[in-house]
């Protein structure tokens, strides 16, 4: 299958809460890769409240115009002349702002997590664990020797 010469993606056009207000979807060229990078297609994007705050500008200040969106489920198209542990067809997860709202987009090959199969069900896993990780190690201080308790957890998160 041929790479088409451009796609689409969704572009911050200005600072706002409301996000349909804040982007346009817009037409660019398809990426070539760099010889550490893949170039991969979305299949399926994670939609969540970062994407409001990124284009709001709450997490860092923008100047518009730029990409949003952050991680997706996706397949390898293309690969650069150094990549060696991805072939074209593997699918992968990536986390990059600017990459989730996007039909193509070229990441560095090391910036992605190989998985069997890109589904809707898994990019709810993997960032629902990023969260919780970002919780336990940040929010907690969890230490490497420390266990926690299921219960504890629950009722920590109904204290919030």
């Amino acid at each position: 299958m041929m790479n088409p010469k451009t796609y689409k993606k969704l572009v911050v056009k200005q600072l706002s809460r409301d996000f349909r207000s804040a982007v346009d979807i817009v037409e660019a060229d398809f990426p070539i890769p760099a010889p550490n990078e893949i170039v991969v297609r979305n299949l399926f994007a994670g939609v969540n409240a970062s994407d409001v705050n990124i284009a709001a500008g709450v997490y860092f200040t923008n100047t518009p115009p730029f990409d949003v969106g952050v991680e997706a489920a996706s397949v390898v198209v293309d690969l650069g002349k150094n990549v060696r542990h991805l072939n074209i067809g593997d699918h992968v997860i990536t986390f990059q702002i600017g990459g989730g709202y996007r039909e193509y987009f070229a990441i560095d090959a090391t910036q992605v997590i190989p998985i069997k199969e890109a589904t809707r069900e898994i990019l709810t896993v993997v960032v629902s664990g990023i969260t919780a990780a970002i919780g336990l190690e940040v929010v907690g201080e969890i230490k490497s020797s420390d266990v926690v308790c299921a219960s504890l957890l629950e009722s920590a998160f109904h204290s919030i």
